[in-house]
């Protein structure tokens, strides 16, 4: 029971993995305006996600340590949306709040069998 609950444990990993990867690969382009997305970070089973972005004009890192995600299906497509985002800079936080309180992306075709 051990090796079946390590291996449950691999799995999931493994399937946040590719949904991080899935997320740098749609997100980056679509942020490459404002800086570059450094890492990204899953967890499937709370739903959660945390990630590090370098913004142009700033000298450090911006941190999202904690965001909510859900996936969505509308008309035959995946989306990923990305809510409760908490940024570590007090005007980038009052943006997502008043501009953006739900980021959408379409979850590209080789993780859609990963999602749910």
């Amino acid at each position: 029971k051990v090796c079946y609950v390590a291996g449950v444990g691999f799995l999931s990993k493994a399937k946040d993995a590719a949904i991080e990867q899935a997320i740098l690969k749609v997100a980056g382009p679509k942020l490459d305006r404002y800086g570059q997305l450094l890492q990204f970070r899953l967890d499937s089973g709370e739903r959660t996600f945390s990630a590090e972005m370098m913004l142009h004009g700033e000298t450090s890192p911006v941190s999202i340590p904690h965001g909510k995600y859900r996936i969505d299906e509308q008309d035959g497509q995946t989306f990923i949306v990305l809510y409760e985002i908490r940024i570590s800079r007090e005007w980038a936080q009052r943006i997502l709040d008043d501009y953006a309180p739900e980021i959408r992306l379409k979850a590209p075709d080789f993780v859609r069998s990963l999602l749910g």
